[in-house]
């Protein structure tokens, strides 16, 4: 039996271009819809039970495809592009503008997804190669250090541990990956560079990656899978992946994301044969074990995926197909009443708390009519 569908409801004022993209959950009974108006973008909060509308954020900045607001338990914190591009803080509940900063210094500026310690929030701007460090509660910038290496534009991409920052970045000049340590409480902010990856003479191009206690877990291009330990620099585990090497060949990750349930760490990927089909896989690792296992499922008709609660998603004619990732891989079809076929399944960046055009989250999945400008709900 179908699901019923919950709400029909129309997003964004008279005049907004009918065009929606990446949905983010609040943790609030909520999630934000960065959207086009005009020539800008907004952040229109929505609250999840019924569709109403709890507050907008106009101006909202995703040149550099940053689209996805943080949140803690008081706040909100967003890229906007006013006079400047300027990082802004406004309160969970209501909306209202609690402080902006500037961390940019000009039209073209590519600025990196935000991170977020207990007490900072950090952006990246690989214009001016600066990492702004900003204070949550006064809003006072802490630095605006200098990158300790010159990368590649949209990066670096910034994690969180113990309360300093972890950097993990494609150095430009020495054709490896760094990963560096950052410490608001530290004289210059930059302490060291953990690991530079790989080794000199070697192939090495790291992907979708994830901080676990006090490891850096990462997979590679070229079909591994490693645990950094970040305390000493080492790597504690290296898994290979399928080897499918008969012909040219490639891994590439359509979630761009690693999901842990419980103590394992989940992922989904397709192996890329030139000229060839592509072969799908999920990947678990046991972060108790150490075991490393892949899943073989089928190659997706309809795109993407996303992940939930230890099993992942995609969409199907009929609404979506479950995949039981964390468990036994079963595959079970959940029916969508009044289900729109047309609903975009591109998913560039889809994890457990943000998706783009869809997002399972709450029990619910949330689905967005681009043309139409409506939001769609289910239970699931």
């Amino acid at each position: 039996m179908a699901q019923t569908l919950n709400y029909r409801v129309k997003i964004g004022g008279e005049g907004d271009e009918r065009y929606y993209k990446h949905i983010t959950y609040l943790g609030n009974g909520r999630v934000g819809i960065v959207h086009s108006a005009g020539y800008r973008y907004k952040l229109t909060v929505i609250n999840i039970g019924d569709g109403s509308v709890a507050w907008e954020q106009a101006n909202y900045e995703k040149f550099g495809g940053v689209a996805v607001p943080l949140y803690d338990e008081h706040t909100v914190y967003m890229p906007i592009k006013e006079s400047s591009q300027k990082l802004s803080a406004n309160d969970r509940e209501t909306g209202k503008p609690l402080w902006a900063r500037s961390v940019g210094n000009g039209t073209w500026a590519f600025m990196t997804p935000p991170a977020q310690t207990a007490a900072h929030v950090a952006v990246c701007n690989t214009h001016s190669d600066k990492l702004s460090i900003i204070d949550k509660k006064s809003g006072k910038v802490v630095c605006n250090a200098k990158l300790a290496h010159e990368v590649h534009d949209y990066w670096p991409q910034l994690r969180v541990w113990r309360d300093k920052l972890i950097a993990i970045a494609a150095d430009s000049k020495n054709d490896q990956w760094t990963i560096d340590l950052y410490d608001p409480a530290a004289e210059g902010v930059f302490v060291k560079t953990i690991l530079r990856f790989p080794e000199k003479g070697e192939d090495g191009k790291i992907l979708l990656h994830i901080i676990e206690e006090d490891s850096l877990y990462f997979f590679t291009e070229e079909g591994w899978f490693y645990k950094l330990d970040l305390t000493s620099g080492d790597i504690k585990e290296k898994h290979q992946l399928p080897d499918l090497s008969e012909s040219e060949y490639r891994y590439l990750y359509f979630t761009r994301y690693i999901h842990r349930y419980n103590n394992l760490l989940c992922a989904t990927g397709s192996f890329y044969v030139s000229g060839g089909k592509s072969t799908y896989f999920a990947f678990r690792y046991d972060m108790n074990s150490g075991a490393f296992s892949s899943i073989p499922f089928e190659e997706p008709k309809t795109g993407w995926m996303q992940f939930y609660e230890g099993k992942v998603y995609r969409l199907s004619e009929s609404g979506l197909l479950r995949f039981d990732i964390s468990g036994d891989g079963a595959t079970t079809e959940i029916p969508l009443d009044k289900w729109d076929k047309k609903i975009s399944s591109n998913t560039f960046a889809n994890s457990g708390e943000s998706g783009e055009h869809w997002l399972v989250v709450a029990g619910k999945i949330l689905a967005i009519r681009e043309k139409e400008g409506e939001l769609l709900c289910w239970d699931i």
